[in-house]
């Protein structure tokens, strides 16, 4: 009776909760994440979505043009290579990742999205819009009637208030037509888990369906193959679906509200909660036992295992667990076991007991603490907490007399025997016993010490508090290591540590944390080697076997993602301002484990802990960037080399600097030089002069000013006019000759750069000109200076096309601030040092008389692929009265 009424009032609440509560399957905390082709993660948060390559976060708004804002899930299309990025209520995004072009595809509301062949839909609150995608376009899809109300999505799935449905081509049939309040589901190529009100359902491609009872709502599940993990109260169990049997109790190591479940294509675990990820790895497998234990010991025996723990000892033989003996008669907290015939030893804080597996017989040996079992041969070697350390040959006990009479502490922790030498661990450091039994005691100072391993030809010791310690020659050296540690084993080239917080790898004089280990607590004596590359040990999860590789996985790195001040690029480009950071974001693509980076550039590698190499303020050139990684200290690996191109300012390039340094002594000999080749270049200058001068134009433009002045001369209005034509006409002949043919005359900039564009399309059918003039509208520069940069202008054009060779040239004239700012840009074979100094032109000349009469300082940048040519003028303009001023009076 009393259980009846303790049901009524259940369901009774249930029923209060359905009336005033919306099913619901917590939408806003989805944490969507997903691969593609290429390996980047694509994870969705709170704070917008994030592109992972395995050591750096980038935000996608950075990368694409889409919203900065919560990204409630994200999905990738491998077909077409392209994400879809669901924004709330800001709708429906698309990305194409072979171009990198973004699309809205629907700005109604999308929390969840659901996707089954050419069909998509999004859920959005207890609304379904759904969709046709074709052509990358979406055209509205009716699969359900407007007044159901959704409760969770899955891919070809939909659970509502009337039942559950499967998307079938663009329609959906009921396959369950009993209702739920609250619901959660997940599917993959073998159905459909669903968690609905209370009880788990399968539901397979046959069309067939099973359930179980499971009071708990997860927070999260994750169909995979013929099996499920799923979320219960912060540990995520993994089940069977084919009988709902437990495979695993808990598969993640830390307790959280998981939100989402995801294996990548490394086939990691990953395991995303509202504030952090958890990886598990591949190659890490996790045995959870019956009961809850912090400390767990494993030992093999025929057909299966013993395993001690914090309630007495169990054997595994196929995936049952079964207790042997009286935990009470050997007790319950179990420090070792250790198997020798047909005899399990197990060592507790209540003695030491011998149980025989064959015949399930069992017999107590000694009653005080025993810490630690050593078996050499069939000689069993006790280690106890008070009473030193003695020996039990299956009948007899023996006490050590020769090394109990010399300890300083009687707590001794373990036995070791390590070729002919037997090593004592003790609370107070170890004592040695070689072959002809002369006994040593050695570091007082080191503490307490827990195991001893040979290693790299030395022994070392792992202490508690102390770290680890190499003994070589009678000398103590320690070791950069954790400090509280609690088993060693050596596989192969590698020394493991087992500690409070992890297990370590220690290789070549560095160590680091195994991949998901981190926050586990290595139960003592529980190291051991099985199938020659798995470690197995006891934590407080239960145990944990890692497979070992021969050597750490290394993977090649490579150029992820480039970014030029807060600007990230698609591609990389073939130059970059040396002023502007350039930052190179490195990566292997590795999850999981510890990466290190390391550049370099002439060979001068340099470490980089976060995989992003930063360039700023760098001198202009190429370089050519090596670079390379390892993971968990293994190998370095190279990536392919890229070069970079900086281009900046002429007196900041490489060549500049190595002229400054010159060797003084021969500077001094080479002034005569210098100045019999500036002479010599002088005279050119001064004979072209000449001979433009002495030419029979001077007798034309002569001739016209002559004319000019007779008729200036006269009286008549009408002469005065047609002298003043002719005065004109010897200006705008007398110009272009004193200028070498580059003045301006009359014309303004404008029309001189026409011009000059329409006579080289004349004359170099092949030459690609293009000029720039951005002048304020209210300012007019004036005639002399207009005249002079034209000159320059075209003198430059002129040397770039005649001896430069070039077949491109840019030309800027630009005014900012109080300067004019002229640049020409040219792809020639570029003009020399030493043609610039000894053997320029008339045109050379020019450019650097107009730069001397001005007080300005003339750039010049010239190599074998191209020359830049950039000079200052000081602003002058003509003051012009605007339609709103008042003139003065």
């Amino acid at each position: 009776m009393e259980h009846t009424l303790l049901k009524s009032v259940f369901y009774l609440t249930l029923l209060f909760i359905a009336y005033f509560s919306p099913a619901t399957e917590l939408a806003g905390y989805s944490f969507g994440i997903t691969q593609d082709k290429s390996g980047f993660i694509y994870q969705a948060s709170q704070k917008g979505g994030f592109r992972l390559d395995g050591e750096n976060y980038v935000p996608l708004s950075d990368l694409f043009e889409v919203p900065n804002n919560w990204l409630e899930d994200v999905r990738y299309l491998e077909k077409n290579n392209e994400l879809l990025l669901a924004y709330g209520d800001l709708g429906l995004y698309r990305i194409d990742l072979n171009n990198n072009q973004t699309s809205l595809l629907t700005n109604s509301g999308c929390w969840r999205i659901g996707i089954i062949e050419n069909v998509i839909y999004c859920l959005r609150g207890h609304k379904l819009n759904s969709y046709e995608y074709e052509g990358k376009k979406l055209e509205p899809l009716k699969l359900l009637p407007d007044d159901l109300k959704v409760h969770s999505i899955a891919d070809g799935y939909i659970d509502t208030d009337v039942g559950l449905f499967m998307v079938d081509g663009n329609t959906a049939k009921l396959i369950d037509k009993t209702p739920a309040m609250y619901t959660k589901i997940s599917n993959n190529e073998y159905g459909l888990v669903a968690w609905r009100d209370q009880a788990l359902y399968y539901y397979d491609s046959f069309g067939k369906s099973k359930s179980i009872p499971w009071p708990t709502m997860p927070k999260s599940i994750y169909a995979l193959g013929n099996t499920v993990f799923i979320e219960k109260n912060g540990a995520v169990v993994h089940l069977n679906l084919m009988d709902f049997s437990v495979i695993n109790e808990k598969v993640n190591v830390v307790n959280s509200p998981i939100r989402r479940i995801f294996k990548d294509d490394a086939e990691n675990m990953w395991f995303i909660s509202s504030n952090n990820v958890q990886i598990k790895p591949a190659a890490i497998t996790q045995i959870s036992l019956p009961i809850s234990s912090d400390y767990n010991i494993k030992v093999l025996s025929e057909g299966g295992f013993f395993v001690g723990t914090e309630q007495g000892v169990y054997k595994k033989v196929g995936d049952k667990f079964t207790l042997i003996g009286d935990p009470k008669e050997y007790g319950y907290v179990i420090t070792d076991l250790e198997v020798i015939d047909e005899t399990l030893y197990i060592a507790s804080n209540k003695g030491l007991t011998k149980y025989n597996f064959k015949n399930n017989t069992s017999e107590k040996l000694y009653d005080r603490y025993v810490i630690g079992l050593s078996k050499k041969s069939k000689l069993l070697f006790v280690s106890s907490s008070f009473e030193g350390v003695f020996t039990y040959d299956g009948e007899h006990f023996l006490d050590l007399y020769d090394v109990n009479s010399l300890l300083h502490n009687n707590e001794i922790l373990d036995v070791k025997f390590i070729e002919d030498n037997t090593y004592i661990l003790s609370a107070e450091g170890f004592y040695s016993k070689d072959k002809l039994n002369r006994i040593g005691y050695h570091g007082s100072e080191i503490g307490i010490v827990v195991d001893a391993v040979k290693y790299q030809n030395a022994i070392f010791f792992g202490t508690f508090g102390n770290g680890l310690f190499k003994y070589q020659d009678s000398k103590l050296t320690r070791i950069d290591s954790p400090q509280s540690i609690i088993d060693l084993i050596v596989h192969q080239n590698d020394l493991f540590i087992g500690t409070i917080d992890g297990v370590y790898r220690y290789s070549d004089y560095m160590y680091s944390l195994m991949p998901g280990t981190s926050g586990l607590n290595v139960t003592p004596n529980s190291m051991l080697l099985e199938n020659n590359n798995e470690l197995t040990f006891g934590t407080q999860f239960g145990l944990t076997t890692i497979k070992l590789a021969n050597k750490p996985t290394q993977l090649e790195p490579s150029i992820k993602t480039i970014r030029v001040g807060n600007t990230y690029l698609s591609d990389q480009l073939e130059r970059y301002d040396a002023s502007k950071q350039v930052s190179l974001y490195i990566s292997n693509g590795s999850f999981v484990g510890k990466s290190e980076y390391a550049y370099s550039i002439n060979n001068e590698w340099i470490t980089v802990e976060s995989g992003v190499i930063n360039f700023h303020n760098i001198r202009p050139g190429t370089y050519e960037v090596n670079y390379k990684s390892r993971i968990n200290g293994g190998q370095w690996v190279k990536g392919k080399p890229i070069t970079l191109t900086f281009f900046g300012k002429w007196y900041e390039s490489a060549a500049v600097t190595v002229l400054i340094f010159l060797i003084p002594a021969l500077i001094i000999s080479l002034i005569i030089l210098v100045v019999v080749l500036l002479l010599k270049a002088n005279y050119g200058v001064h004979k072209k002069l000449y001979n433009m001068l002495g030419s029979c134009e001077l007798n034309k433009i002569l001739t016209t000013l002559i004319r000019a002045k007779s008729a200036c001369s006269s009286p008549d209005l009408n002469k005065l006019a047609d002298g003043l034509v002719e005065l004109d006409k010897a200006i705008d002949e007398l110009v272009p000759l004193a200028h070498g043919n580059a003045a301006l005359g009359k014309r303004t900039i404008q029309q001189g750069l026409d011009a000059l564009k329409a006579a080289l399309q004349f004359e170099q059918i092949n030459l690609n000109f293009e000029y720039t003039i951005s002048i304020s509208n209210n300012k007019k520069l004036e005639s002399d200076l207009e005249r002079d940069i034209y000159a320059l202008v075209y003198h430059s054009i002129r040397n770039s096309v005649d001896h430069g060779k070039a077949n491109q040239v840019e030309v800027f004239v630009e005014q900012v601030r109080n300067q004019v700012h002229v640049s020409i840009l040219d792809n020639g074979i570029g003009c020399s040092l030493y043609a610039r100094t000894f053997k320029y032109g008339l045109g050379l000349y020019v450019m650097r008389d107009i730069a001397k009469k001005y007080k300005a300082k003339l750039n010049f940048k010239s190599s074998s692929s191209g020359t830049s040519i950039c000079i200052g003028f000081p602003l002058s303009v003509t003051s012009k009265l605007f339609r709103n001023e008042k003139a003065p009076s």
